[in-house]
Order: structure tokens, then sequence, then C-alpha cells
């Protein structure tokens, strides 16, 4: 098989951004996933790798993002992140 620079290829050529959105998003509900799309699933990876320690400017890079302004958004705390800084309150001395 010859080397594609595509990801998505389909049986007729390269997948669309709508049909690589309609795949994700049927097979996020079989999953039982509401309202998973392909941005979601990025910027989900992006978070993961931040909270696994990996730094910004690495992060950045496999994002594509030339700008750490446009990264550093991934670093703005979750609901769950906030609820566990609290949550350090009721442990501390």
């Amino acid at each position: 098989m010859a080397e594609s620079p595509l990801l998505f290829m389909g049986q007729r050529g390269a997948l669309t951004a709508s049909a690589v959105r309609k795949i994700v998003e049927k097979y996020g509900r079989k999953a039982g996933v509401e309202d998973v799309t392909p941005h979601v699933l990025r910027h989900s990876c992006a978070r993961a790798l931040l909270d696994a320690g990996v730094d910004l400017v690495t992060v950045a890079a496999l994002l594509g993002h030339e700008d750490l302004k446009t990264t550093a958004i991934y670093t703005k705390p979750s609901v769950q992140d906030l609820e566990r800084a609290v949550g350090r309150l009721e442990t501390a001395p």
C-alpha cells in the first residue's frame, strides 16, 4: 500500500471533516458518550497530556500551535480541578 499524507482515508479517498465528525459522533453514541466531537477528543487529549506532566511547549507542538497562548487555554482548571483544590482544604492541618 502506498503511503499517504492523509490521516483519514475512506474507500473513495480522503474523508471530509464532516465525515470524520459523523463517524466520531456515531461511535461516541455507541459507547454511551454524548456530545463527543473530534474537537472534544483533541481537547481531552491535550488536557490529559498536561495532567500527565507533559510540558506546554511539547503539547503545543503536538497540536500544531505556533503561539503558546493558544495552548495555554488547555491549562484552564476544570470543575473537577477546582473541586479537588477545595477538597484539599478539608485535609489540611
